[in-house]
């Protein structure tokens, strides 16, 4: 037996559900509902959302809930001539910041009473990106070396 058409359905109770073959089309017109639909995939653009968030750009503070895994990506920051310098924060109280001002690259430790460590396994070098010369080679368990 097929059914066509369903002009109303009665209220169905807790607990039962409605089954729908997968070769079926089911359409729904001025559907209201309430509690909670769960889907398994979408299709279309999803414009007539609401209370959704379009993109994360809305979302003024967003959480992860896990590490975030940039899938071999890089992480841009915006262009700092617009006036925002963009930053790279460490520490409750902006302790530590990595951010480029437009003219110059910087790591700012602004607690006072705090070192800053960089703890290699092996040399440290301070050299030109350009030319690859290097200003201060620093050998474990050994000399630093100034160019």
């Amino acid at each position: 037996m097929s059914i066509l058409s369903v002009d109303t359905i009665s209220p169905i109770g807790s607990g039962t559900s409605v089954t729908v073959n997968s070769a079926a089309t089911l359409v729904l017109t001025n559907a209201n509902s309430t509690g909670v639909i769960t889907a398994t995939s979408f299709v279309g653009s999803g414009a007539n959302l609401t209370g959704v968030l379009s993109n994360i750009v809305e979302d003024t503070s967003p959480q992860l809930g896990a590490n975030l895994d940039t899938n071999t990506k890089c992480i841009d920051f915006g262009d700092s001539n617009t006036g925002t310098v963009n930053r790279l924060r460490f520490g409750a109280s902006t302790d530590f910041e990595i951010f480029h001002n437009g003219t110059n690259n910087h790591i700012d430790c602004h607690t006072a009473g705090q070192d800053l460590y960089i703890r290699p396994t092996k040399d440290v070098y301070i050299q030109d990106y350009v030319t690859d010369d290097i200003f201060i080679k620093m050998i474990k368990d050994g000399a630093v070396e100034l160019y």
